[in-house]
């Protein structure tokens, strides 16, 4: 995954890029007096956030009755070419996936392919961790809930920013972590690692598994785990920026 810039969002490195956009060929549904209420209420609301400065530019869905209601785009997806925002832009959506992960992990489960409460030696058997923490002791299940109880800034950083790193370079610095002090404390990490099992157990990468087993099946046709995957189908994606004093850049 290449670096990217962003503030005022969690970065994980099990990210997704979504769009709000209903599939192609579908049409928009005509508003109900209700729904036209809503948008003359939303709209107002939005705009501000936008025109004083909060963000460049976001798209809005409201969903109902099983479809969108409501369906926007406002300001702008790159603050530079100021390309506007539209119900087709796609978004770098970062820690909502986790959602999307433990929704694998529990599919994968009831399938049999893993073991929440199994060790996680059983899928990375090659991993030495220093003591006190044991690969013996960490199941998938407290990676998932944050209270695998170890600590690794070097694997955050290479999976969530720098993008370099490889499986046995994330095996290597896994293998340097540290205890944490505290039994639950939400991170990354245990996503990273959590998704480093189930590629082990399902035999392919964590990116295909999440296509296979939950894009797919819930109709998500505009949503991936790669940046490249949206660049070539040509994707208009929203950039990322820093908001400074003097706005966002």
């Amino acid at each position: 995954m290449p670096p990217f810039r962003w503030t005022a969002v969690a970065l994980i490195s099990l990210s997704t890029l979504a769009a709000c956009a209903p599939p192609r060929g579908v049409p928009a549904p005509a508003m109900s007096a209700e729904d036209r209420v809503l948008a003359d209420s939303l709209d107002p609301f939005v705009r501000r956030w936008v025109d004083e400065g909060y963000v460049p530019g976001m798209a809005v869905v409201v969903v109902r009755r099983g479809g969108p209601v409501y369906l926007r785009g406002f300001g702008v997806r790159d603050v530079r070419t100021r390309e506007p925002v539209t119900p087709s832009t796609v978004f770098y959506i970062a820690s909502s996936t986790k959602s999307f992960t433990g929704t694998l992990a529990a599919v994968l489960a009831q399938r049999g392919t893993i073991d929440l409460d199994a060790p996680l030696s059983r899928w990375l058997p090659e991993l030495r961790m220093r003591a006190p923490l044991s690969a013996d002791s960490i199941t998938l299940r407290s990676l998932l809930t944050h209270t695998a109880g170890f600590e690794n800034g070097p694997v955050t950083f290479r999976t969530a920013f720098s993008g370099d790193h490889d499986p046995a370079t994330l095996l290597r610095l896994l293998g340097e972590s540290t205890p944490r002090e505290r039994t639950y404390s939400y991170d990354n990490l245990g996503y990273v690692v959590a998704a480093m099992a189930m590629e082990r157990a399902a035999g392919r990468p964590w990116q295909d598994l999440l296509r296979i087993e939950v894009f797919a099946p819930l109709g998500m046709t505009r949503t991936t785990a790669r940046v490249s995957e949206a660049q070539a189908a040509g994707w208009p994606m929203a950039t990322p920026h820093f908001t400074g004093p003097d706005g966002p850049e």
